[in-house]
């Protein structure tokens, strides 16, 4: 058995082992936007080799973080596949130990994901959190949410039936409470436009909050990540829905839409501190209406329910407008390589975390 860095040539093996071996199909154009257009350098991708067949997979995707308006450097685990004959032979903890070793040679100075694979990664030295990635849901139309849901859930049989109408129960349900919701508050003084690349205003913007917020750990959303990550995705259509007070953007919010569902997501939301009481209700309560005039059936945003003040507010935000709360979510996990740092980042309820963390990973079009 060999363990050793991706390289080009094996593009094409690696991509089928992961589709075969997992439910990832991508195009080259795909792969090319995940894994050769960002922080090439600073990548990590490890391969398991054995008789020259690849049998284990597992990569680093660089991804900048901003606390106290300073920029380090991290890495989302992406790409953990052992092939299921392989499995309990330790292979996953020898491809983690190359990785280890790569992440720290590229500056790499603490690893996160989201997985319910707990076991191997504990025995690595991930720490697991109780606070995982949830979705928050409201439901413009039940009509054509239930219509849609049904077109892709139309099984004939009992189980099926009881299914959808377990389904209609609960979009009717979160629809209720949203409209027995508080409204948004209007203010004259906000007003909404579209962006069309982040910039040096939005870097302006998320600078501020971070100097504003010294403890809050968030990825910095500086418009080269930004416009790679949201501008160039392959996966999903995008709007970048920009709020405004007078002149000035003080906040926006990332729109992420597929042809193939009737959910438009909520991918990201940021925001001045001192515009949460009345910006807030402004964006989102746009945000409702565009889904509402564009026929989506259901709106869904991603957020991990920390404590720190910031995700509190947003929260609250959203719930105030009518959003639910779903069961389930995916666990958080982070390690931390740097030592003279784990006393500033160990503390998961510093973190502000949306699906712009996961989109185009997670989140693809199917």
């Amino acid at each position: 058995m060999h363990f050793r860095s991706m390289e080009r040539k094996d593009q094409d093996s690696v991509m089928a082992f992961i589709e075969n071996n997992s439910s990832k199909k991508r195009s080259l154009s795909e792969w090319d936007w995940e894994f050769n257009l960002y922080n090439q350098l600073q990548q990590v991708f490890v391969v398991a080799e054995e008789n020259n067949d690849i049998i284990g997979t597992q990569a680093l995707l660089p991804i900048p973080l901003i606390r106290a308006g300073k920029t380090i450097l991290s890495a989302k685990s992406e790409e953990t596949l052992v092939h299921q004959e392989q499995r309990g032979k330790n292979v996953f903890s020898q491809m983690y130990a190359l990785v280890f070793a790569k992440a720290i040679s590229n500056g790499i100075q603490m690893i996160w994901g989201f997985t319910g694979a707990n076991k191997p990664f504990s025995k690595i030295g991930f720490s697991f959190f109780d606070k995982g990635l949830s979705n928050y849901w409201y439901v413009t139309s039940v009509t054509l949410a239930y219509k849609q849901y049904c077109l892709h859930n139309g099984q004939k049989t009992l189980k099926g039936i009881l299914k959808r109408l377990i389904y209609l129960l609960i979009l009717s349900f979160i629809k209720i409470k949203g409209v027995l919701s508080f409204p948004g508050s209007k203010n004259i003084k906000y007003h909404i436009a579209l962006l069309n690349e982040f910039d040096a205003v939005t870097d302006q913007l998320k600078n501020s909050i971070s100097r504003d917020l010294p403890d809050l750990i968030t990825v910095d959303r500086d418009s080269q990540f930004m416009n790679w990550r949201v501008g160039q995705n392959p996966y999903y259509d995008h709007q970048v829905v920009g709020l405004y007070h007078i002149s000035e953007l003080v906040g926006y919010a990332v729109l992420a839409m597929s042809e193939h569902s009737w959910i438009l997501d909520i991918m990201d939301i940021v925001l001045r501190p001192d515009h949460f009481e009345h910006g807030l209700p402004a964006l989102v309560d746009e945000l409702q209406m565009f889904a509402t005039k564009q026929k989506w059936g259901c709106i869904n945003f991603q957020l991990m329910p920390c404590s720190n003040e910031y995700s509190v507010k947003v929260l609250a935000g959203v719930k105030k407008a009518g959003f639910f709360r779903s069961i389930g979510g995916m666990q958080f996990i982070l390690k931390i390589l740097n030592n003279n740092i784990k006393h500033l980042y160990q503390d998961v309820n510093k973190w502000y975390v949306t699906g712009i963390m996961t989109e185009g990973i997670v989140h693809r079009k199917q």
